[in-house]
C-alpha cells in the first residue's frame, strides 16, 4: 500500500486541489491514473500556471502523451480556458499538437486543439490568436525557444561550476592560511626553543670562561709567587756561598 501511495500521490494531491502538496511532490509526475497524466489532470482541474509549468518542465514529454479520449494536454489547456502562460508551453514542447485530433466518441466528434478553441466562447483572445497561428511557424519558435533554454541551461551549469570553483579555491586558500598559521606558530615555538637553547649554551660558555679566567689567575698569581720564591732563594744561596768564600779566604790568611 505504502508503494501504492507514493506511485499515486501527485494524482491525489491533484484530484483534492492540494496545489501545495502537488507542488512540492512529484512523485509519479510519469505514471498515469484512469489513462490521464498528472499533467492532464492538473490543466483540467484548473491547477495554478506555476504548478503546470513545473509538471510540463519535470516531464516535458507529457505534452505528446494522449489521454482519456485521445486527448493531449494541449486540448484540454483549450477546451477549460488555460492561460496564454500553459499553452504557450505546451505548444513549444510539441508544436504537432495543434494538429492532432482527438478520440471520436458518441459524446462529441474528434476535434483539434485549434477546434476546440474556436468552439471555446470563454477563452480569451490571446490564446485563440496563439492556438491560430500556423504550426511551422511554431516550429521555428519552439526550436528557437529550445535552443535559448539549453543556453540558458548550459550558462547556469557553468556559472554553477564556476561558484564551486570558486568556494573550492576560497576553502583551498582558508586551508592554506590555517596551515601556515600552525607551521608559523610551530615555527615561533621552535625559534623560542632554540633561542633558550643558545642562551643557555652562551651563559654556560660565559660560566665556563669565568673559571677558566679565573683558574688562570690563580695560576699566574701562584708562578709570581714561584718566581718570587726561586729569586729569594737564589740570593740567599748566593749570600752563603759569599759568606763561605770570606770565611776560606780569612783562614788561608
Amino acid at each position: 500500500m505504502s508503494g501504492q501511495y507514493f506511485l499515486f500521490g501527485l494524482h491525489r494531491h491533484i484530484m483534492t486541489n492540494d496545489w501545495d502538496a502537488a507542488g512540492n511532490d512529484f512523485t509519479g509526475v510519469r505514471e498515469t491514473h484512469d489513462d490521464d497524466l498528472p499533467l492532464h489532470m492538473a490543466i483540467y482541474r484548473r491547477a495554478p500556471d506555476n504548478l503546470v509549468i513545473h509538471l510540463i518542465e519535470a516531464y516535458p514529454s507529457a505534452a505528446r502523451i494522449k489521454g482519456r479520449e485521445g486527448y493531449l494536454p494541449l486540448h484540454w489547456a483549450c477546451q477549460v480556458g488555460a492561460s496564454l502562460a500553459v499553452v504557450e508551453a505546451l505548444i513549444v514542447e510539441y508544436p504537432s499538437a495543434l494538429d492532432v485530433a482527438t478520440s471520436p466518441s458518441a459524446k462529441r466528434p474528434s476535434m483539434t486543439p485549434r477546434a476546440l478553441a474556436r468552439a471555446n466562447l470563454n477563452l480569451r483572445l490571446d490564446v485563440k490568436d496563439a492556438v491560430t497561428q500556423g504550426t511551422s511557424l511554431w516550429v521555428r519558435f519552439s526550436a528557437i525557444e529550445k535552443a535559448r533554454r539549453d543556453q540558458a541551461e548550459k550558462v547556469n551549469r557553468l556559472e554553477t561550476k564556476l561558484t564551486e570553483m570558486e568556494e573550492g579555491f576560497t576553502d583551498a586558500v582558508l586551508q592554506l592560511e590555517s596551515r601556515f598559521k600552525t607551521y608559523e606558530e610551530d615555527t615561533k615555538a621552535l625559534l623560542g626553543k632554540l633561542m633558550q637553547t643558545i642562551r643557555k649554551t652562551n651563559e654556560e660558555q660565559e660560566q665556563e670562561m669565568e673559571e677558566i679566567k679565573d683558574e688562570l689567575a690563580l695560576q699566574k698569581s701562584h708562578q709570581n709567587v714561584s718566581r718570587t720564591a726561586n729569586r729569594q732563594y737564589s740570593d740567599d744561596l748566593r749570600m752563603l756561598f759569599e759568606s763561605g768564600d770570606s770565611k776560606i779566604r780569612a783562614q788561608e790568611r
